[in-house]
């Protein structure tokens, strides 16, 4: 069997790097694995199994406005993305129509990219199946993917930028009726995200099925010892994931502490100027690879993590501290609700101020000896159950095996 497996960068630079065990599945059960990143990053390649080669990627930013005009007036996919455009918008502005002809081109061009690597590829092998691991990017092209191939299977993930349309940049997805109607699955990775499309989509004929993502088990760590409270966020730094919130609470708490943060972004200047009256209890780590991160949170104590993020699918950094026994606190958005609770950490309003952040991190603190072990015990059974990368990859994969027939 052969899969054309469509990502983001990934194995390029850094970032995705929960696909980093996900294709370790996916090798396992595809005789050969063809990746298509949208985009090619500068830097670090990922290791891959050896039946996975990476073909040429969809998108680049070589063009410039002429070139994205005409070639856009030119594409009969144009129209069909011009009309849904103007019979979903309420509100119409310059700002948001310049941001559509800026996805619109992306998808057209991606799909004619796309449909030039498939027809070069066949001739070598046949392709079982297309799986996107989001749904934009690569993923625009799947409600078109019958004008490549027909009846040819296809998957798709959703996550949370790919899923719900607050935050899409111009307030919807294109073609998200036509994907979901098209896709042999969509397997958004949250119930909540399967609810969501339920709910908007009820007269949509869709496969749609929950598959929870999930993470490898490097054992459990120790809580600190020394009195030292340790708190541990990561995330990058952008404002839909609030860290500065993390940072404003920890001014307030009058108790030792040291704040670890992996992760870095446009805000890193922000954040450096509010810690600096606590810039002795904190270390920001910026980026860091997925092996050296797992290392640090085996080999360290962190008594609590924290993610205060405005809007989430079910994040794959909760999983992996609880997979190592650390209690959770984490706003209720999204899918987070079905990670952590009152038994495994506490689940914050979604619009949490840092004065309530802070006193929910005393508590913690204050109850800390009495509680800890129970907390730690529940954090590591929650990823147990529902988290595991095995459990998790391996239902995905007999999916998959199901669809084509194996």
């Amino acid at each position: 069997m052969k899969l054309l497996f469509l990502t983001n960068s990934f194995p390029y630079g850094v970032g995705e790097e929960f696909i980093e065990t996900e294709i370790l599945y996916l090798a396992n059960i595809f005789d050969e694995v063809f990746i298509v990143p949208f985009t090619c990053k500068k830097g670090i390649v990922r290791k891959l199994p050896p039946n996975v080669t990476v073909l040429e990627c969809l998108y680049d930013e070589k063009h410039g406005n002429a070139y994205k005009f005409f070639y856009l007036i030119f594409s009969r996919y144009f129209y069909l993305h011009l009309i849904e455009y103007f019979c979903n918008k309420k509100n119409y502005s310059l700002k948001l129509f310049l941001r559509f002809l800026g996805i619109t081109f992306k998808s057209i061009k991606s799909f004619y990219s796309f449909k030039f690597i498939y027809h070069s590829l066949s001739k070598r092998v046949k392709v079982d199946l297309v799986y996107s691991f989001w749904g934009l990017g690569g993923g625009a092209i799947l409600p078109f993917l019958d004008r490549v191939e027909k009846n040819l299977p296809s998957i798709t993930r959703l996550h949370r930028y790919d899923l719900y349309d607050d935050v899409s940049l111009i307030g919807y997805f294109p073609m998200r009726k036509k994907l979901l109607e098209s896709i042999t699955l969509c397997a958004p990775i949250s119930k909540h995200g399967k609810e969501f499309l339920q709910q908007k989509y009820q007269k949509v004929n869709c496969n749609l099925k929950e598959f929870y993502l999930g993470t490898k088990d490097f054992g459990v760590s120790n809580p600190s010892k020394d009195g030292i409270f340790r708190i541990l966020s990561c995330s990058s730094l952008i404002p839909v994931k609030r860290v500065e919130t993390i940072a404003e609470s920890l001014l307030k708490l009058d108790f030792p502490f040291i704040w670890n943060h992996f992760g870095t972004g446009e805000l890193l200047g922000k954040l450096e100027s509010i810690i600096l009256t606590i810039k002795d209890k904190v270390i920001l780590h910026g980026h860091c690879s997925n092996e050296n991160v797992m290392n640090f949170l085996l080999n360290t104590s962190n008594d609590l993590f924290i993610n205060v993020s405005s809007s989430e699918g079910i994040p794959v950094s909760i999983m992996e501290a609880q997979s190592f026994g650390i209690p959770i606190i984490a706003t209720d958005v999204g899918g987070v609700s079905e990670i952590v609770n009152n038994s495994n950490g506490r689940l914050l309003n979604k619009s949490i101020t840092a004065h309530d952040l802070a006193l929910e991190i005393e508590w913690f603190y204050e109850n800390w000896e009495k509680n800890k072990m129970f907390l730690r015990d529940e954090s590591r059974e929650s990823w147990l159950l529902n988290f595991q990368a095995e459990k998790n990859y391996t239902k995905f994969c007999d999916e998959i095996k199901k669809i084509l027939g194996n």
